[in-house]
């Protein structure tokens, strides 16, 4: 789809904007732009699919906002219901990671049927070239450059920090057993008691997770301990009262 870099020769691909991200400011960005101009849109994006970080999301995370406040402007996410049971009975439906990625995909697939939006995943964006905007394939490690004709658009200066895809920072002791938050879900069973790193949001979510799927509320104090944080008393008998 992109011409190989050739001082000899203009790039083969021309577009009005290239959009760096194909997550959700990025695509929303291009959904927007198709709708409201006559023009050709090109989305790169490191990632392997369009969805930015809830690529990565971990399993039991869900939106915090209704669903219908989120997603792009031409495809609704959900169906806009009042949900009848569970912990969010009574209000606006907010959607699971698997279907917030469905969504994006959808979304995509949709921009690129147009005929005017290319989407370019596992491509990275690495700044002006000689002919064009140099471009990157992350799989095949061949340069490309794309002419572009009006505007460079980073969508990634909002882009989220995902630790499940870092390094770990720190040293940890060969007989101790560390897993990401991602991967929770999957071994919860198999201990009985937890240390979490960390006291923002995704400890949280760890928490109440672990609380309603594997563990018994009346053990919270002496089986989950929050590191790198206080945690009251009054905090913890409300986490206590959300898994029941």
């Amino acid at each position: 789809m992109l011409s190989v870099v050739d001082e000899e020769h203009e790039p083969a691909v021309n577009t009005d904007y290239l959009v760096v991200g194909a997550g959700a400011s990025g695509l929303a960005f291009a959904d927007v732009l198709v709708a409201e101009a006559d023009v050709e849109v090109t989305v790169v994006d490191r990632k392997e699919a369009p969805g930015g970080h809830w690529l990565h999301a971990c399993p039991f995370v869900r939106l915090h906002t209704p669903s219908a406040y989120c997603g792009v402007n031409s495809l609704q996410l959900g169906e806009d219901r009042v949900d009848q049971a569970g912990e969010n009975a009574g209000f606006y439906e907010r959607a699971t990671g698997s279907e917030i990625r469905e969504h994006f995909a959808k979304a995509a697939e949709r921009l690129t049927q147009t005929g005017r939006v290319r989407v370019l995943t596992r491509h990275e964006h690495l700044g002006r070239g000689s002919k064009g905007e140099e471009i990157r394939d992350l799989s095949t490690g061949e340069l490309s450059e794309v002419s572009v004709r009006r505007k460079v658009v980073d969508a990634r200066y909002l882009e989220s920090s995902i630790p499940a895809t870092h390094a770990i920072p720190f040293y940890v002791d060969a007989a101790a057993r560390l897993i990401p938050v991602n991967d929770l879900p999957a071994v919860a069973e198999s201990a009985s008691s937890y240390a979490v790193l960390g006291s923002g949001k995704t400890a949280a979510d760890a928490c109440i997770w672990l609380l309603a799927n594997a563990l018994s509320p009346t053990r919270f104090a002496g089986s989950v301990h929050v590191t790198r944080g206080f945690m009251s008393a009054a905090t913890s008998s409300r986490w206590s009262r959300s898994a029941r």
